[in-house]
């Protein structure tokens, strides 16, 4: 096969290629010029999987960030330098994108052969002339994420959309994989030094996909984009901003890590937005129809908070004990549960050696308190793999929502995130007081004793039908004054909730139920079962059973 010759470019600044959903739901596929053009009139950017979509949003961020180095007009309020440096500078920015986008034409302008996604020497994303140590190619199901582990079994994707794929679809799995890509030995490529044997040990997984990311959701892309364009001095972060390169901005890559085998440091937010943890090399002609894959620049996880604004850090006390000094890691997102059951992640406290909130939900805040944008909510959208055994497969795609009020990460009203917080945890207890009704009603109906499944759905059944009602009250607390009553009125839903649960599950308990049996050295039936239960949910819900005896005393 003869491969791109003579070169035949495939410009990511004019050809369309990013799939997005305009304002009326239709679904289409636009350039980088027009992306930023256009935002306004777009809703979101969608992708094959929605780890695709967060993958090319921290691209156009990365290039809105450079591009805003430079001047919009002086008569905006902006720093002579363009780069903005307060939130009134920030402001500018949102309300001339048209200025903003004349900036982004002429910075890819300027950068035009390095967004070539065919370039012979300096491929968008790309080594130019990588080849395996031995010579040969890869099916394209190396870098599609929806074939599980590069093997075309249990997916949808069959024949010829793993044999071959248009450039276009082809240049955001590339996006993907760089940012997501799983960890293995990888098939060493000419000239890497690290090649033993023909093979690269693992280095771990794409950066992004070591995040439990979350970003800032607008009406439109131009909201979202803005939204998440973190001002860090607000923040009292400091980041070396001329020094802070995307990929196309660097040395093209070849073959070897750049900065040597042991590696280098990131510099800023734009420098983990492209960062390049693999060596990749499209191949085709009219179509792409295999690729190169190959280790490409490791970076460990510790303490990047203060670089990184896209997702939460959690204490890692381990971490700590290794290296003698307190570690933060991302908080990765767990598919077995909820964002709004993690919420604490998001909201920041005063306990020593706590979780960090994600920094984007800190910028938010400032916006909030400062009155910056008129917004009633903020929108957080949390998009994150997780990965299966030694991050070597793709096990799940997370991608959940919720929305904040704009009190609640203001943060001049720490009494209201206290609040939601405890009414998590109110309901978190009260799902485990049902579990344990449910595995009580199995037990005394004569069920295994060791079985975990009654007590397990018993808490799904809870958290589910307790997730509309949780979202629709949090939007809710916006008045500090009113602790007691919200509080109040939490806990009088949940009780009820969980008590049309428990109805259900005594309907279901059969008469086996009623007679009951020993279980572990002590009688259980329906009766006492109940009785339990409703004392122990009573406990977790003070402020439900008191209104409830203060109507009952009323009557």
């Amino acid at each position: 096969m003869t491969i791109n010759t003579p070169h035949t470019p495939f410009d990511l600044v004019n050809e369309p290629w990013i799939r997005v959903l305009d304002l009326d739901g239709i679904d289409r596929e636009v350039s980088l010029a027009d992306v930023f053009r256009r935002a306004g009139q777009l809703r979101d950017i969608v992708g094959e999987v929605p780890t695709q979509s967060f993958a090319i949003l921290r691209l156009l961020l990365a290039i809105l960030r450079r591009a805003a180095q430079e001047p919009i007009a002086p008569e905006d309020g902006l720093t002579t330098d363009g780069r903005p440096r307060d939130l009134e500078d920030w402001r500018a920015i949102r309300e001339n994108w048209t200025r903003v986008v004349a900036n982004v034409e002429d910075y890819l302008d300027e950068w035009h052969d390095r967004f070539d996604l065919r370039h012979p020497e300096t491929p968008f994303f790309q080594a130019g002339g990588l080849e395996y140590e031995k010579g040969g190619m890869d099916r394209l199901g190396m870098i599609i994420a929806d074939v599980p582990n590069g093997e075309p079994f249990l997916t949808m994707r069959t024949g010829t959309g793993v044999t071959s794929m248009s450039w276009s679809e082809a240049a955001r799995w590339l996006v993907h994989t760089q940012a997501y890509d799983t960890s293995g030995v990888r098939a060493a490529a000419k000239g890497d030094p690290r090649a033993k044997q023909g093979k690269v040990f693992p280095i771990g997984t794409g950066w992004t996909g070591q995040l439990g990311g979350l970003y800032l959701k607008g009406k439109t892309l131009q909201e979202t984009l803005t939204l998440n364009l973190v001002e860090p001095e607000t923040i009292n972060l400091d980041v070396d901003w001329e020094a802070d390169l995307p990929a196309w901005e660097r040395p093209a890559q070849t073959s070897a890590p750049e900065g040597g085998i042991d590696g280098r440091e990131p510099i800023g937010p734009v420098d983990l937005y492209t960062w390049q943890a693999r060596r990749i090399r499209l191949i085709g002609d009219d179509a792409v129809r295999g690729v190169v894959l190959c280790n490409g620049d490791k970076i460990p996880p510790q303490n990047r908070f203060t670089i990184e604004f896209q997702t939460a850090w959690r204490f890692s006390d381990p971490q700590t004990k290794k290296f003698k000094y307190d570690v933060h890691m991302p908080r990765e997102l767990d598919p077995s549960r909820s964002l709004w059951r993690g919420l604490q992640s998001l909201l920041s406290s005063s306990e020593p050696r706590s979780d960090i909130p994600p920094k984007v939900l800190a910028f938010a805040g400032e916006l909030m308190s400062r009155r910056v944008v008129p917004d009633t909510h903020v929108s957080v959208r949390a998009v994150g793999i997780k990965y299966g055994s030694n991050n070597s497969t793709i096990a799940e795609i997370i991608d959940d929502h919720l929305e904040l009020p704009a009190e609640l990460v203001a943060h001049d009203n720490g009494v209201l995130a206290d609040l939601a917080l405890r009414a998590v945890a109110q309901a978190e207890d009260a799902a485990r007081e049902l579990a344990r009704y449910a595995e009580n009603l199995y037990r005394c109906a004569g069920g295994d004793v060791e079985s975990t499944g009654p007590r397990d759905r018993a808490r799904e059944l809870a958290f589910a039908a307790l997730e509309p009602h949780f979202r629709k009250w949090l939007l809710g607390l916006t008045d500090s004054r009113q602790i007691t009553e919200l509080e109040t009125r939490w806990q009088m839903r949940v009780h009820r909730v969980v008590r049309e649960i428990s109805d259900d599950l005594a309907g279901e308990a059969g008469p086996a139920a009623l007679v009951g049996r020993q279980v572990r050295g002590r009688h259980v039936d329906l009766g006492l079962a109940t009785a339990w239960f409703r004392k122990r949910l009573a406990d977790q819900l003070p402020m439900a059973m008191a209104q409830m005896r203060t109507k009952e005393g009323a009557r």
